[in-house]
């Protein structure tokens, strides 16, 4: 609630439009927190997936542009001693790599695919028809 209080204000102060932005997901099914956003900020747009990350990056490459910057992240922190970067990547790759190779494409985009697509109607509120749940009575 606290969230799409600060977005309303953003609206009304600046004339703004406002995004809620979960970059991963295939849908808005289940969004935890869309509702209670939706309810103090009704104009906010809610995105999932690749919906989010074509308004983030303006491309229809943000997947991959995002997928960079945490690698980058990854390896710092690698580097740092904060986080063993080598063996997640190759745990990850070899679950990946399987489900890549049963699906007949290549790892990463397996992943990314299954992570992040899904119908542009059920990733963006903008597009599809999503109920404001009213506030709970107590």
């Amino acid at each position: 609630m606290r969230l799409g209080r600060q977005l309303k204000l953003l609206e009304q102060t600046y004339g703004a439009q406002t995004f809620y932005i979960a970059v991963v997901g295939t849908t808005l099914k289940g969004h935890r927190s869309m509702g209670a956003v939706k309810r103090e900020s009704p104009e906010t747009a809610v995105l999932v997936g690749q919906a989010a990350l074509r308004e983030i990056c303006r491309s229809g490459s943000g997947a991959e542009l995002l997928l960079r910057t945490y690698r980058r992240a990854f390896r710092e922190a690698a580097q740092q001693g904060i986080y063993d970067f080598e063996a997640s990547v190759l745990l990850t790759q070899a679950e990946f790599q399987s489900e890549a190779q049963e699906a007949g494409e290549d790892f990463i985009d397996a992943w990314l695919e299954g992570s992040t697509a899904g119908p542009p109607s059920e990733q963006d509120t903008r597009l599809g028809v999503y109920p404001v749940v009213r506030k709970r009575r107590k």
